[in-house]
């Protein structure tokens, strides 16, 4: 084996090392917001007296809304909106809208799903106007190659080992987006989503 390719089997293996773990670090789950820079504008949103005083018991009923969905789609796992599982927001907010003044079978109030869904379509719109960039931090981390490094070993392309290629996973769970990512639901940096498929 020459040292070319002892070097490229050492940045692989290191690579698999940071993704495993990487994988196995706290994630953050929040949805990066899209405030002004200025400070007098961002100083001047009321979040908190021009909505959350306004409507606590409104917004306390979203908020179980996500603690609900979070239970049906994501099942043992930290709250987190999994955007790839249930994507069609405005049908769905109507639909909650005309079943208005009643509670859904898991018991959550359908206005208050409503509220939910035309929130996230909101959130998605922001979100596509801004055109989400790469995180400053994410690309300091990692370089392109180690990112096509990291994508031949999740996606299973060994070729570059002088491997057989591995089966891809069954449900996608260790195939990455161009950041590098692993797309188990989406990836926050270019919101690429992936539906798991059998």
């Amino acid at each position: 084996m020459d040292d070319a390719q002892k070097r490229l089997n050492a940045a692989l293996d290191d690579a698999q090392k940071r993704l495993n773990a990487a994988a196995n670090a706290p994630r953050d789950y929040r949805t990066p917001n899209h405030f002004p820079t200025d400070d007098d504008a961002r100083k001047a949103l009321p979040i908190m007296t021009g909505v959350l005083d306004y409507f606590p018991d409104a917004i306390a009923a979203v908020a179980e809304v996500s603690r609900l969905g979070n239970e049906q789609h994501n099942p043992g796992e930290p709250l987190h909106w999994a955007r790839g599982k249930s994507t069609d927001q405005i049908n769905t907010a109507v639909r909650h809208m005309i079943q208005r003044g009643g509670r859904d079978s898991d018991g959550g109030l359908h206005l208050a799903k409503a509220a939910w869904r035309i929130l996230a379509a909101l959130q998605e719109e922001i979100e596509a106007e801004h055109a989400q960039p790469v995180k400053a931090e994410f690309k300091a981390e990692f370089s392109a190659d180690e990112i096509k490094a990291r994508t031949a070993i999740l996606n299973g392309t060994s070729a570059m080992r002088g491997l057989k290629p591995r089966k891809p996973a069954r449900y996608g769970a260790n195939r990455l987006c161009e950041h590098g990512r692993r797309i188990e639901q989406d990836c926050t940096s270019c919101g690429r989503t992936e539906k798991m498929s059998k």
